[in-house]
């Protein structure tokens, strides 16, 4: 079976909505409702979070997803998905087959 991976890029600081990724929706923060799909799945075998925020990351955690601190030049506004992507990929430990890259 192949070992398939998620990445999310979760940043701090977002341009339209500061921190949205941690607003409350239906009473969990909107990043729960990905991770929570990502878990039920039966095709992801391990879940990392990419952000510049240590509230996203420390919540993260919690929920027994892999941490990666990404540094603020990846998080500027012209910043590409392409780059923070990367960037995790070097900081993944483990095999992997494939990557999915789901949104908040």
């Amino acid at each position: 079976m192949r070992n398939t991976i998620a990445i999310i890029l979760c940043k701090g600081n977002s341009k339209g909505v500061k921190n949205k990724n941690i607003k409350k929706f239906l009473n969990k923060p909107l990043m729960y409702w990905t991770i929570k799909s990502l878990k039920e799945s039966n095709i992801i075998k391990e879940i990392y979070i990419s952000s510049d925020s240590n509230q996203i990351l420390n919540y993260a955690k919690k929920q027994k997803i892999i941490a990666i601190k990404r540094p603020k030049n990846l998080t500027l506004p012209r910043s590409q998905s392409e780059e923070a992507i990367l960037h995790a990929i070097k900081n993944i430990k483990s095999d992997f087959d494939n990557i999915v890259f789901p949104q908040v």
